[in-house]
């Protein structure tokens, strides 16, 4: 045991300097653990401030759970409102999904509903310009329908109240911007260009002139529809559509649906169509199936799959088409999906109507339809790509060219 060394016999002042050793450990500890406590919280408290100031920025983060949020564009930076304008105050009871009307006029202004909140929130924005409004059109904040029409009058008779020197070069200006935002609109065009030859001082007559006749259009249109649909069979049987006809579309009055309520539909069957925004998730069907509820009809949502499975078995007596822009040739740019039930409504021998604005000036030829349903594909594209493998081409289009001939038009 030789090699075996020999232990050390403690001495008496090695107690009390283990004592102090551990002592020190524990006053270090405690400053240790306090200093660590206050960086937890420090850190906890930056990111409520952080996670304050996203729900600030991005109002529209929690209208779905765990769903990628849309990125906020450029164009938006031109409408001059509180980010939060229109949202729902915590604990108060929110308004119903089903908007009463998409666009109003209020204080020399244009409060417009953002449909790509819908149906989760209740969001308006703000426009007092028409550089404001031309940029809601531009980042999809307004509905893709012939409302833009009624929003561009309003806009232009805010301007009237112009210096008269500069009223002629201002006017012009807003309308190139409101046409640059939806370039291939029928009724955008026609509102545009009859707000343009109005006299001085008139165009808020003018607007309102034309507001009551579009009314009154849209109730005839109505009208047509339901006579249609009478020979069809319609009251009591089910009824397909396309998105683009509901009330958050067209206005206050949207002669599609108020068509089908005329003439008795049982059931509207709708397809889910593009989403409302190309970096959204709300489809445009949804907001459809919520004004057709808000008017007292049944409505039932699929995807262009299901729904031309149900055209194919004839459980529909007919199929509405909406349209903004028709070509001279009587072609018409629908949503994509609607080519599809077509066809199979077609194959059915089931008729098919395309409810579409009245434009005075119909489109010159089909090309400018076919760069319309072509130019925002590249961008949705782009977003679903992420979502495939790498290799996999991408092809989501918005639009689609009905050919002329394949639908009646009300």
């Amino acid at each position: 045991m030789g090699d075996t060394p020999a232990k050390e016999q403690p001495s008496s002042g090695q107690p009390s300097a283990r004592r102090d050793f551990l002592r020190q450990i524990a006053k270090d500890g405690v400053k240790s653990a306090t200093s660590l406590l206050g960086v937890v919280g420090a850190i906890r408290h930056e990111a409520g401030a952080l996670a304050d100031e996203l729900r600030t920025v991005d109002p529209l983060s929690e209208r779905i759970a765990d769903a990628p949020q849309p990125t906020r564009r450029s164009a938006e930076a031109a409408l001059d409102l509180p980010v939060d304008a229109g949202l729902t105050p915590a604990g108060a009871t929110p308004p119903a999904a089903a908007f009463a009307s998409p666009v109003r006029d209020d204080a020399q202004g244009l409060v417009l509903l953002d449909v790509r909140a819908l149906p989760a929130q209740i969001l308006e924005r703000r426009a007092d310009t028409p550089s404001a409004l031309a940029a809601a059109i531009s980042a999809a904040v307004m509905a893709p329908g012939p409302v833009r029409a009624l929003a561009a009058g309003l806009s232009l008779g805010a301007e009237d109240q112009s210096a008269a020197p500069a009223r002629a070069a201002r006017m012009q200006a807003a309308a190139a911007a409101l046409r640059n935002a939806a370039p291939h609109s029928d009724a955008l065009r026609d509102e545009v260009s009859a707000a343009l030859a109005a006299a001085p001082g008139s165009v808020a007559a003018v607007v309102a002139g034309r507001a009551t006749a579009r009314i009154a259009a849209y109730a005839n249109q109505a009208e047509r529809l339901a006579s249609a649909l009478g020979e069809c069979g319609t009251r009591g049987a089910r009824v397909a559509s396309a998105p683009g006809l509901g009330a958050t579309f067209w206005g206050d009055l949207a002669p599609g649906h108020e068509g089908l309520r005329r003439a008795g539909a049982a059931q509207l069957l709708l397809s889910t169509g593009p989403s409302v925004d190309p970096r959204g998730v709300t489809p445009l069907g949804a907001l459809d199936a919520a004004d057709a509820v808000r008017i007292g009809i049944p409505a039932a949502l699929m995807s262009e799959a299901q729904l031309s499975l149900a055209i194919a078995r004839g459980d529909v007596c007919a199929l509405l088409l909406a349209s903004d822009a028709v070509a001279e040739d009587g072609s018409a740019l629908i949503l994509a999906g609607g080519l599809a039930l077509a066809a199979a409504a077609a194959a059915r021998e089931i008729p098919i109507f395309l409810i579409a604005t009245s434009g005075t000036a119909p489109a010159a030829d089909q090309s400018q339809l076919i760069r319309r349903a072509t130019e925002e594909e590249p961008e949705r594209a782009t977003l679903l790509t992420r979502a495939v493998a790498a290799g996999v081409t991408v092809h989501a289009p918005r639009y689609e060219i009905l050919p002329a001939g394949v639908a009646q038009r009300v």
